[in-house]
């Protein structure tokens, strides 16, 4: 499996955004430049297994995060995340996700898309 750099870039800038970070202000938190970060977000640069670390750590997130994007999930990942999520929600809000989870699930499969 090749590793793919488009979706790394695409993670990188998905985390800052959600951070409410810009390029300029994650670049001086994890030393680096940048110029460096739109690159490794437009893939145009390979990250550093150690800009990487500068990079996690700037954002407060672990490296498996920002790699999550070209590791095949298996299916106790999402039911770890899921059930994790789940502890925080009052018996409404779990209401509703279940009943928003099975009506996905339904047009997933009306449109052969499982």
């Amino acid at each position: 499996m090749d590793f793919d750099y488009k979706i790394l870039g695409a993670r990188v800038r998905e985390i800052r955004r959600m951070h409410g970070f810009s390029q300029e202000q994650l670049a001086e938190k994890a030393g680096l430049s940048a110029v460096y970060i739109g690159y490794i977000e437009n893939a145009k640069k390979q990250a550093s297994l150690s800009s990487l670390i500068k990079i996690s750590d700037a954002m407060e997130v672990g490296i498996d995060e920002l790699l999550l994007g070209n590791i095949p999930a298996k299916s106790t990942d999402y039911y770890n995340e899921f059930t994790v999520l789940l502890e925080s929600c009052n018996i409404r809000e779990k209401q509703i996700i279940y009943e928003i989870s099975k009506a996905t699930k339904k047009i997933l499969e009306l449109h052969n898309l499982t």
